[in-house]
């Protein structure tokens, strides 16, 4: 599966100096899990975006996930090489003014990698020591802006080989659903799912 070619970008990682190689034990998983790990390592294996080795001085711990659509999304417990990373101290969007960012716009594009998190790669002399995934809107204030907008992110993903999962698209709406919230022209609401919790609350 193709992702972005390596003379982009890549993933490097600043391990401490003197930090002592940290092995997990195993984890131990329910049966019924047990296949479905094993079918997701093995399609990961099949794309190239992992492979086996032997001798590892790092080794962390798979955790499975299970996603909204009741698949399972094989993710690895880096907390110990997160540890012996210095803190990044590049700004993360503030979730905040991207969502209000999308209002008073007449059409909305929603968008979503497939298996985003593995389309960039590794730098080779770290690879042994251990991937993204990042929701995306298109937004246009006019509707006839907003093809023209969609255009150049295609161009854009053509150009770096990305491919987006067709389950997740979503094209010229009015409003949709971006990092958990309801977004549309008007103004912004909160997920009635998000808030079930809070009006099954009974009164004092």
């Amino acid at each position: 599966m193709p992702g972005l070619d390596p003379k982009v970008a890549v993933h490097h990682l600043s391990v401490k100096k003197g930090t002592r190689p940290v092995k997990q034990g195993l984890h131990r998983f329910r049966p019924e899990l047990i296949p479905l790990i094993e079918g997701e390592v093995k399609k990961l294996i099949e794309v190239g975006f992992i492979r086996e080795v032997k001798y590892p001085m790092w080794i962390s711990s798979i955790v499975p996930v299970r996603k909204k659509n009741g698949q399972i999304r094989v993710c690895v417990d880096f907390r110990d090489l997160n540890n012996a990373c210095p803190k990044d101290d590049f700004p993360l969007p503030i979730v905040e003014l991207m969502i209000d960012a999308t209002m008073g716009h007449e059409a909305l594009s929603f968008t979503d990698g497939s298996s985003g998190y593995n389309k960039i790669c590794m730098a080779p002399p770290d690879e042994e020591l251990m991937a993204f995934r990042t929701p995306k809107v298109v937004k246009s204030k006019k509707r006839e802006d907003h093809f023209h907008d969609l255009r150049k992110v295609f161009e854009r993903l053509r150009r770096h080989q990305l491919k987006m999962n067709p389950s997740k698209w979503a094209f010229g709406v009015t409003f949709g659903k971006f990092l958990e919230f309801i977004v549309h022209q008007r103004g912004i609401e909160i997920e009635k799912a998000n808030i079930d919790a809070i009006l099954r609350i009974p009164e004092p």
